[in-house]
């Protein structure tokens, strides 16, 4: 059975913008390895607040 996000689209979307942006910010001065590093702690806040829904901690 497939999980039901409880987050709400402009949530998803801001933190797909998160993690789009720290990709794309690599530059020469910064490795890519920093940018996936920044990504995936964006990541793991994005489940942290989903998380904390399904749990009944923050309102929808």
């Amino acid at each position: 059975m497939k999980s039901i996000s409880h987050m709400n689209i402009l949530e998803r979307a801001e933190f797909t913008d998160k993690i789009a942006n720290a990709i794309m910010s690599a530059n020469k001065e910064i490795e890519r390895g920093c940018a996936f590093n920044e990504a995936v702690e964006i990541v793991k806040q994005m489940e942290y607040r989903e998380n904390k829904y399904n749990e009944g901690d923050i309102a929808i």
